[in-house]
């Protein structure tokens, strides 16, 4: 691992260790590319991250409820589609709000779908053939799956996360990745 990556880590377990931090979970989240966008697309990402409850929750009558959670991840997208790309590995980083709609059984888990975003952070503006304007992106991600266990404390589910500037800037390719997600819940 490069000297940057060990560094974001060591910042995401520090925000975690307070007791006024407050965490409520961890995740990890790890997948590949969509080849057929193009260049920038073919590589893995693999990301650790703390999570935060919001402090609100609406439709609470029936079964289902509409909440969320702020996440903030690290970890690195690498490209191995061309072995003679000057950079094959970029650290990334940032903060995601994410709304969610579940249903929880008391006590058990239960099925989800979410929605985010956020700014992001890339370590480099270059990943493989792909150039980016700027080291800003903003970070959209749209998943589902469900909790299950004792309170619900494990999740599993899927997730498409889509970095891109938004426009500030050009280029803007944009990079995108289909995401195993898994997640404890303290």
């Amino acid at each position: 691992m490069r000297r940057g990556q060990w560094l974001l880590i060591g910042v995401l377990l520090g925000l975690g260790t307070g007791s006024a931090a407050a965490v409520d979970g961890w995740v990890l989240d790890g997948g590949r590319g969509f080849p057929s966008l193009g260049p920038g697309n073919e590589g893995t990402a693999t990301r650790f991250g703390l999570t935060w409850d919001w402090p609100w929750r609406w439709l609470e009558d029936g079964d289902w409820e509409l909440s969320g959670q702020w996440e903030v991840t690290a970890g690195t997208l690498v490209e191995d589609d061309d072995d003679n790309a000057p950079i094959t590995e970029v650290i990334e980083g940032g903060l995601v709000g994410m709304a969610r709609l579940a249903r929880y059984r008391q006590n058990a888990g239960g099925p989800y779908l979410e929605l985010g975003v956020g700014p992001h952070y890339l370590s480099d503006k270059q990943l493989d053939s792909v150039r980016l304007a700027t080291h800003f992106q903003f970070q959209s991600i749209a998943g589902f799956g469900s909790r299950f266990g004792e309170n619900g404390r494990f999740e599993l589910g899927y997730r498409i996360m889509h970095l891109s500037n938004a426009g500030i800037d050009t280029p803007n390719p944009g990079l995108n990745y289909h995401l195993l997600h898994f997640a404890y819940r303290y």
